[in-house]
């Protein structure tokens, strides 16, 4: 549709959770890069426990793998930024364009 044309017109990264499918029927965090550039398949993404799954198209981090992680919150936020890494190099975006540096936590 239209919508999906629009969004889909430039580079994209996405990252997130889902409760599973019949596809795929455990909750996991994904994360994908479209176009997918070649050789994303075979990109190392953290934590350890993160895959890449050729039948969905994406790379992969069970729930309880982050769940059961040392640092769960850091296991998720390496996952989703080492995904984004691995795609945005391979299809070579222009990550100063792309980028901004992290805000100050708030006190």
């Amino acid at each position: 549709d239209r919508m999906a044309r629009e969004a889909y017109s430039h580079e994209v990264t996405s990252c997130g959770w889902w409760p599973g499918n019949r596809m795929f029927p455990q909750p996991a965090f994904y994360a994908y890069s479209a176009p997918v550039p070649p050789g994303l398949d075979a990109e190392p993404v953290r934590p350890a426990a993160a895959y890449w799954d050729s039948q969905l198209g994406e790379f992969i981090l069970k729930y309880d793998d982050a769940r059961t992680a040392p640092s769960p919150e850091q296991a998720i936020l390496d996952f989703c930024q080492s995904a984004y890494e691995a795609g945005a190099k391979l299809a070579k975006w222009d990550r100063a364009s792309l980028e901004r540096s992290a805000p100050a936590p708030f006190k």
